[in-house]
């Protein structure tokens, strides 16, 4: 029997085990001795860890509205993740997928193939990056961060709109960068299975006026592996697997700089991805391509109002340039090309005061301004055909406030409001509340309830191209509309254990779909119906003094409505992980992830786990790890993002990587 096709075992059983045996490894491993690089902190810090981007300000994680997953660095570290997808498969309520040209973010019962995570919005140092065209949030290699300079990763499930504004539809994922002040002057080199490489170097510096300052630059290359697709041939892949196609090449700088009040923070990514998965494009042809390049600026001035509180003013800008090449056979055998272009810059004013005793108040105007939205497709022969150019500006402005009121010494009510609008769009006005009771000690019950919207993006709205098989614009179409409610019960019982329970259900309306009418030969994007999801989240999460630690999860989720056949079905019912990071002896350490998937739509339910060894090198600090991903071989698809044409991607089997990193 085919390896993808073995009867799944039960996925509770098998969740129950992986935190038992857990528990038991690193018991045994607390006795002897080992690194401290995850015991930094005292066991009460590791567990309620400051966040910032359930409410914009620090707060402990069991004072947030919401059940707040944190991924340290040192955790990143021990468990040699390479993307923010690396980590954020490990989070309870998440099913990442590759569809081997970008990776995909399903949340709580919710994934539609190809979205480009438009429903999740993506902070660096809690300012929005999702871009102007296609509202992106990257999260595999195309991110515009390297993971080696994050100091930690927040995920707040559910509606962060009342905080935020659009596309904090279903969660937001804060990426928060290392204090300057911290970050080492590093290199690193690193190497992988089927021809990757990669190179980075940090330089990092404190001036004697009190100026810090960093850069830190990137280079990766990727080779890539055989793609098999089966039903679809070629000239080129005669057996229906493509060679040299799954091919990818990124380059990334980051500058970061501090003075007083004021932070300047710039960074910048290219990457040139080969398309591994090209129906309908011919099979097997390198130059089917995709390129994403993304550049952000952010600079914030931060004024310290003594007893009125603080004032923080932010200027920021960015620009995405989008290229993807297509090679068809018309006939003859011809070169497509979407060329895209997005610029936007805007301006964001805070004030925080806790001038009134009970109460932390925020209240904040932002604008931003898209000063260009450009898509452009045409053929690169020597007709030169061009089927789409379509080029305008866009406005987007909001205000909003939030409170977090202490009704007494255990209770704490967290009210938020925001009003949004954009040009042509209708305006929108979005509340969140939550109500946290610190039971005792030990526990503590959150109830949270919340709405938010996403606009259809500038590629939804404008994309018109009127060739058979092409794009419709539709002049109705409207912001998809959310609303959500979360019971949380976290438990304490000691100063090293943390266990929550999360209930939640979420509905969904005016939901956008990208619909074919074969009448026509067209697609249009239209606002298709409800979608209803609602699930139990269990985890529990356990320190050891010598630096091991636990975290294992358990999800059960069910989506349904008139749109669950577009958004539900590619969703698995179950997921169970669990992380494990042990202390060998002396300087080494191990890290162990394993993830387990019930089916998802076309894709059989599967199981994998994930593991890193590094150690500490004796000279100058230097550290060098080696992972394995997928340790058992294990043979398995995720959905595809086309999946008329087709319905599953396979993925890697075994696979090797290694890195080497040197302070300086």
């Amino acid at each position: 029997m085919h390896p993808a096709h073995r009867p799944m075992p039960r996925l509770r059983h098998l969740a129950i085990a992986l935190a038992i045996h857990a528990l038991s490894v690193g018991a045994a491993a607390a006795s002897e001795p080992g690194p401290a690089q995850l015991a930094d902190l005292p066991l009460d810090d590791l567990l309620n860890l400051q966040v910032t981007g359930a409410s914009r300000i620090p707060q402990r994680r069991s004072e947030a509205a919401g059940s707040v997953t944190v991924i340290t660095a040192a955790e990143i570290k021990a468990l040699g993740y390479r993307t923010l997808a690396d980590a954020l498969r490990t989070v309870r309520g998440l099913n990442v997928v590759y569809d081997r040209s970008y990776s995909y973010l399903g949340v709580r019962g919710f994934f539609a193939p190809g979205d480009y995570n438009t429903r999740v919005l993506l902070l660096i140092d809690g300012n929005r990056v999702n871009e102007n065209l296609y509202d992106m949030a990257f999260i595999g290699t195309e991110a515009p961060i390297d993971i080696d300079l994050v100091e930690r990763i927040e995920f707040i499930p559910g509606q962060g709109s009342p905080v935020y504004g659009a596309n904090a539809f279903f969660g937001v994922v804060n990426v928060v960068t290392r204090p300057i002040s911290e970050q080492r002057s590093n290199v690193a080199l690193g190497a992988e299975q089927y021809g990757g490489r990669e190179g980075r170097a940090t330089l990092s510096r404190t001036t004697e006026g009190g100026a810090k300052w960093m850069v830190s630059a990137s280079r990766r290359t990727y080779d890539g592996t055989d793609v098999t697709l089966p039903g679809y041939t070629s000239a080129l892949a005669p057996d229906g697997v493509a060679h040299g196609v799954d091919y990818e090449r990124r380059s990334s700088f980051y500058a970061a700089a501090e003075l007083g009040d004021l932070s300047v923070r710039a960074m910048h990514a290219d990457r040139d991805k080969g398309i591994g998965v090209a129906p309908p494009m011919v099979v097997g042809d390198p130059r089917n391509s995709f390129r994403d390049v993304e550049t952000l600026l952010d600079m914030t001035l931060r004024r310290n109002l003594g007893p009125q509180g603080e004032w923080i003013t932010r200027a920021f800008g960015g620009q995405y340039h989008f290229v993807g090449t297509y090679v068809y056979d018309y006939p003859p055998i011809t070169l497509n090309r979407d060329d895209d272009r997005g610029r936007w810059w805007g301006l964001e004013t805070r004030w925080l005061t806790r001038a009134w005793a009970g109460h932390t108040l925020q209240l904040g105007a932002e604008v931003q301004r898209s000063s260009t939205i450009r898509f452009r497709n045409a053929d690169l022969d020597e007709v030169g055909t061009v089927y789409h150019d379509f080029e305008r500006t866009d406005t987007r402005f909001s205000l909003y406030g939030q409170d977090r009121i202490e009704l007494g010494r255990s209770t704490t009510l967290d009210f938020g409001l925001r009003f949004d609008h954009q040009q042509d769009q209708p305006a929108q006005t979005h509340p969140r509340i939550a109500l946290i009771q610190q039971v005792d000690p030990q526990w503590v019950v959150k109830a949270i309830y919340g709405t938010a919207f996403r606009p259809p993006n500038a590629f939804e709205r404008f994309y018109d191209v009127p060739t058979p098989g092409g794009y419709a614009v539709n002049p109705l179409l409207g912001p998809e509309r959310v609303r959500g409610g979360e019971l949380i019960a976290e438990w304490t019982p000691r100063s090293d254990t943390r266990l929550s329970l999360s209930a939640f259900e979420t509905r969904a309306s005016d939901m956008i779909v990208l619909d074919y009418d074969a009448g026509l030969d067209i697609n249009t994007f239209r606002n298709a119906g409800a979608l209803r999801m609602r699930g139990l989240e269990f985890e529990i999460e356990r320190h050891w003094r010598n630096g091991a630690m636990l975290r294992a999860n358990l999800t059960q989720q069910r989506a349904d409505g008139s749109a669950g056949d577009s958004f539900a079905e590619l969703s698995p019912r179950t997921m169970a992980k669990a992380v494990v990071v042990l202390p060998l002896h002396a300087r080494w350490t191990l890290g162990i992830d394993g993830q387990a998937y019930s089916r998802r739509g076309p894709a059989a339910g599967f199981g994998i786990v994930n593991a890193n060894l590094s150690t500490r090198l004796p000279w100058q600090g230097a550290s060098l790890s080696l992972g394995v991903l997928n340790l058992f071989d294990r043979q398995y698809d995720d959905p595809g993002s086309l999946p008329e044409l087709l319905p599953v991607v396979q993925q890697d089997g075994r696979t090797w990587r290694t890195r080497l990193e040197i302070p300086f």
